[in-house]
């Protein structure tokens, strides 16, 4: 199931502004000046907000872990979150930022990693936030340190934003603002085009994934847009981001937690467990995760593992539910 949604805001925020070591930082360091006069004045050990932690599935100690910066930069720790360092990305002898929203590790170690924070893009631009945009998708191998650029194109903003990503029968799942794609590396189709997808996820052998007002399926054997089936949502009254968590214990339990166009919560949501096309709110008023806009960027949700009836949201704040029994 989802990496990124183990760990949440509060503690992604822990780690980005834990120890950060000298591996990999600016080589003048803070105060030092280069060859051209400029003065660096740092800091040189932050990376702005964190939206992903992946453990790295080849250590079964779970001791390696990696995050990535929104505004540029991928960090590792080796001590389970004690310190971190940077790993400079240096594709073709040129070392880039990589502004990265997502992260996902293939079956042989291999990291992919998704560019550009492509969530509430206009009401953030509105308010005079910069918005780092991406630069498609790459990967990295933790064996030799290197890095990769995949050759898509980002011009017509299809990879501009990368949004999250899951691999399901060998293939890639990338939810971006151009819409949901699929690649196995050499072959690359796009599944959906109808707005931008911010949410992606895997339950048996159906994909998931949402589009703000919409929650979208198609089977892992699907190849084409034709085989993309809408779940209706129509008990949803106002939904501008939806995010999606399946149970890893009870493929059949499919939550969503939705912020309304004013990034306020509109619900939490638990699908029916036969064809999941009813959806039935859990959360009440007093249920308040998000201050104003937050909920378009800041929202996610995560079943436990063992138990397919409870569940942490977060926002502004985390809250949990769980189930009563015989429901």
């Amino acid at each position: 199931m989802k990496k990124r949604k183990i760990l949440f805001g509060i503690i992604a925020a822990i780690l980005m502004f834990g120890t950060v070591s000298a591996k990999g930082e600016n080589p003048f360091g803070s105060g030092k000046t280069s060859e051209e006069g400029l003065q660096f004045l740092g800091p040189d050990n932050l990376a702005g907000r964190s939206r992903v932690v992946l453990v790295d599935k080849t250590v079964e100690n779970g001791s390696v872990l990696y995050t990535g910066g929104v505004a540029g930069g991928l960090f590792k720790s080796e001590n389970g979150g004690k310190t971190w360092f940077s790993i400079p990305c240096v594709v073709d002898g040129k070392e880039e930022n990589l502004p990265i929203s997502s992260m996902v590790q293939l079956a042989d170690g291999t990291i992919m990693i998704g560019t550009g924070e492509g969530l509430a893009v206009t009401q953030m631009e509105a308010m005079g936030y910069m918005v780092p945009k991406g630069k498609g998708l790459y990967s990295y191998n933790p064996a030799n340190g290197t890095f990769t650029k995949y050759p898509y194109e980002v011009a017509d903003q299809n990879w501009t934003y990368v949004n999250d990503m899951i691999v399901a029968n060998s293939y890639l799942y990338v939810a971006t603002n151009g819409g949901m794609f699929r690649t196995n590396g050499t072959a690359t189709e796009i599944l959906f085009n109808e707005g931008a997808v911010q949410d992606v996820d895997l339950a048996g052998d159906m994909v998931y994934f949402t589009s703000v007002d919409k929650v979208c399926k198609i089977a892992v054997a699907g190849t084409s847009s034709a085989d993309v089936v809408v779940v209706p949502t129509e008990t949803i009254e106002d939904a501008a981001r939806i995010e999606l968590a399946v149970a890893p214990s009870n493929n059949n339990y499919i939550y969503i937690s939705v912020a309304n166009s004013d990034g306020l919560l509109e619900g939490v949501y638990l699908a029916d467990t036969v064809d999941h096309t009813t959806w039935t709110k859990i959360s009440t008023s007093s249920v308040t995760l998000f201050a104003t806009y937050n909920g378009l960027f800041a929202n996610t949700i995560v079943v436990f593992p063992s138990d397919h009836k409870k569940i942490l949201v977060g926002g502004t704040d985390v809250w949990s539910a769980e189930a009563l029994e015989g429901t």
